[in-house]
């Protein structure tokens, strides 16, 4: 990836920079909780300064920032889909309400394709 370049996404395929454009990733094996976090507003979490976040960048953000490229978000003013991204802080996706409605209509015989 080009320097400073976190991640990028294409059609069905998300590329992740080896080594967090130098600054070094935080691989969270319990994404869900952010016990490493306080929170900075509505979308958006810093790292506690003794937490094994603080200083790295957090690979779940790129990822579900990645993710949204591939489903269609553009960049936004707040939130996972913020262009930038500084070590130490964590970045909420807004998609809830959006995901359960389309997730809600699925039907037992819908066809989902891999892509």
């Amino acid at each position: 990836l080009a320097a400073g370049t976190l991640g990028r996404a294409v059609p069905g395929t998300i590329y992740i920079d080896v080594n967090a454009a130098d600054d070094g990733w935080f691989v969270d094996a319990t994404p869900a909780d952010n016990s490493e976090f306080s929170s900075a507003s509505e979308l958006s979490l810093i790292a506690l300064p003794d937490s094994e976040a603080a200083g790295y960048v957090d690979l779940w953000t790129v990822i579900l920032h990645e993710l949204g490229h591939l489903l269609g978000y553009d960049h936004a003013d707040d939130g996972v889909m913020q262009e930038s991204l500084t070590p130490g802080e964590r970045r909420l996706a807004d998609w809830q309400s959006e995901t359960d409605a389309f997730f809600g209509t699925l039907t037992d015989d819908a066809e989902l394709s891999v892509f």
